[in-house]
C-alpha cells in the first residue's frame, strides 16, 4: 500500500506542476468533461464582450466626430444669424448687405462641407446611404442625397446605438426648407 499511496502522489504532484506550468486546470476534455463545457462557454462569453467592446469603441469614435460637426454647425449657424441681423436696416449701406450676404452663402458652403462630413470611410449625415455624401448642389441647388434611415451598431446584448444621421432632418426638421 504504501507504495501505491507514494505513486499515487507522485501522480498527482506531476500534474499538480503541469497545471502551474501550463496555466491550465483541464489539458484535454477527459480530465474534467464538465468543466471543459463550462471553459468553452466561458470562452464564447468573453470573445462576445470583446466583440461588443470593439463595436462601442467604433461607436463612441463615430458620434464623437458627428458631435464635433454638429458643434461647428451651431456655431456656423449662428454666424449666420448675426451676419443677417446686423445686415438689417436702414442705415445699413449696401456695400455691408453684399459683404452680409457673402458672408451667408460662405457660411452656407461651409454647413453643406459639414453635413458631407466622412468618417473612416463613411458619410456621417446621409441615413443609411452612408456612401453617397449627404447633399450635392444641382444646378445650383443643394439637394438631399441620403435617406431618413440610420445605420446601428449593437453595443451591447439587445442596445444598438445610431452612428449615421438623416442629414435632412438635421438641415431642415419640420420647416418647409432647409438651411
Amino acid at each position: 500500500d504504501g507504495l501505491s499511496a507514494i505513486e499515487s502522489a507522485a501522480n498527482q504532484m506531476a500534474l499538480a506542476r503541469q497545471q502551474v506550468v501550463t496555466g491550465r486546470r483541464i489539458s484535454v476534455a477527459s480530465d474534467d468533461p464538465l468543466g471543459m463545457q463550462q471553459a468553452i462557454g466561458e470562452h464564447a462569453t468573453i470573445g462576445a464582450i470583446d466583440a461588443y467592446t470593439q463595436t462601442r469603441d467604433s461607436a463612441a469614435a463615430r458620434l464623437s466626430a458627428a458631435d464635433s460637426v454638429l458643434n461647428s454647425m451651431l456655431d456656423k449657424l449662428s454666424a449666420a444669424i448675426v451676419a443677417a441681423t446686423d445686415a438689417r436696416g436702414s442705415n445699413v449701406d449696401p456695400a455691408a448687405r453684399a459683404a452680409a450676404s457673402a458672408a451667408v452663402r460662405g457660411l452656407q458652403q461651409s454647413l453643406a462641407g459639414d453635413l458631407n462630413t466622412k468618417f473612416n470611410g463613411t458619410y456621417l449625415f446621409s441615413g443609411t446611404q452612408s456612401t453617397t455624401a449627404a447633399y450635392a448642389s444641382v444646378g445650383g441647388v443643394w439637394t438631399y442625397q441620403g435617406d431618413a434611415s440610420t445605420v446601428q451598431l449593437e453595443v451591447e446584448q439587445g442596445r444598438l446605438i445610431s452612428v449615421t444621421f438623416d442629414g435632412q432632418g438635421i438641415a431642415q426638421g419640420s420647416d418647409p426648407t432647409d438651411v
